[in-house]
């Protein structure tokens, strides 16, 4: 295929979900010969620290002053850019790219949309107004999900006349010769290990409640390693003091960390207690690890985890008296088997190499049309 020109928008290109399976992509499948263009309306390109060597690096689109909340200003400003710089494919990624759809409207370059998920504002409910947006400006582009839960969603409520609808499910690599070395030492602890951005949406507080009644009140050695930052971390520490959690003891927070595979690796359990998910590749990664995992149910987190693991994704394993939680706890060879199961599991359905390729090729063909 001739050379061509990608121009992948996101909100902010920092950690987050839809950012680290890009990378993921750049990694593993995308074609050197193309260039890829990314453009982060808030102007954080954080992320970029963490570009993989190997890869040539993306061409930064720094120049475009995006402003919240002036809609037809941003609107004209894409359809301009779009217009000058005769891209060969847009990728734009969740709500906040959505005046960069509508520019695209009737759509004269290929167009791949993205949808991974919810923010605080939708993590209770769709919102009538963006469902019907979305139906609108979307026909005749492709919309692309990453979970079924999505999937459903769209077939529902955004997906318009002509409207190409894609599942293509998330994978992680194969760890099973994977060993790193240890990061802490907790010895005669279980340790659960949770990796997100700190968000109200992740909803961190819950566990931490949690962990404070089975520390205090019914005696059990544990520590809880969070792993991450955001905007709640402040707030999160000031939870733990109150519920005299000790830092370094009953608790731990590593901060973002460019590398959290160590964490989960010689870890007990991974826990999610998030408001709001769809397909989280944390949660694949702690399968890939061997790890049991507990979790809200949200998403499609209970059809990702193996059959024999379900029962522990269900808001309830988070409430009093926390049956199931403890029996995790106390016994090894629970823990062991689910941690097999969700492994194999993993391998079978949510493999890495297999997401990408069909990532790859549903951009091929979308830039076949031009």
């Amino acid at each position: 295929m001739p050379h061509k020109k990608l121009l992948h928008i996101f909100q902010s290109f920092e950690m987050g979900g839809a950012q680290n399976r890009f990378l993921q992509f750049m990694r593993h499948a995308a074609h050197p010969e193309h260039d890829h263009y990314i453009l982060a309306l808030n102007g954080n390109y954080s992320l970029l620290e963490h570009w993989p060597k190997t890869v040539r690096r993306p061409i930064l689109y720094d120049e475009f002053h995006y402003k919240k909340g002036y809609i037809l200003r941003n609107i004209f400003a894409f359809w301009q850019l779009f217009r000058k710089k005769s891209f060969d494919l847009i990728l734009t990624q969740n709500w906040p790219t959505i005046e960069a759809v509508i520019a695209n409207t009737p759509q004269k370059i290929p167009h791949i949309h993205s949808e991974d998920g919810f923010g605080a504002d939708e993590a209770n409910g769709l919102k009538s107004r963006r469902n019907l947006v979305r139906k609108i400006f979307l026909m005749g582009k492709t919309l692309l999900v990453p979970s079924l839960t999505l999937k459903k969603i769209a077939d529902d409520y955004w997906r318009g006349p002509d409207c190409d609808l894609y599942y293509i499910m998330n994978g992680v690599e194969d760890h099973k010769d994977d060993e790193p070395p240890c990061p802490f030492d907790f010895r005669d602890k279980i340790i659960f290990t949770t990796v997100a951005i700190l968000r109200p949406e992740k909803n961190l507080s819950l566990f931490m409640t949690v962990l404070a009644d089975l520390v205090h009140d019914h005696g059990l050695s544990l520590i809880w390693v969070i792993i991450g930052d955001g905007p709640c971390l402040n707030d999160l520490k000031a939870q733990a003091k109150r519920l005299n959690l000790i830092e370094g003891e009953h608790i731990l927070f590593t901060g973002f960390q460019k590398n959290y595979k160590p964490y989960l690796k010689h870890s007990d359990i991974f826990v999610l207690s998030s408001l709001t998910e769809q397909q989280p590749l944390s949660v694949l990664e702690a399968m890939s690890y061997l790890k049991p995992v507990i979790a809200t149910d949200v998403g499609d987190i209970a059809t990702m985890v193996a059959p024999e693991n379900r029962d522990l994704i269900a808001h309830s394993v988070f409430q009093a008296p926390y049956t199931s939680l403890k029996a995790l706890i106390k016994e090894p060879k629970y823990r062991q088997s689910l941690g097999l199961a969700n492994k194999n599991w993993q391998m079978t359905y949510f493999d890495l190499e297999h997401s990408l390729k069909m990532r790859a090729k549903l951009i091929e063909e979308r830039m076949s049309y031009t």
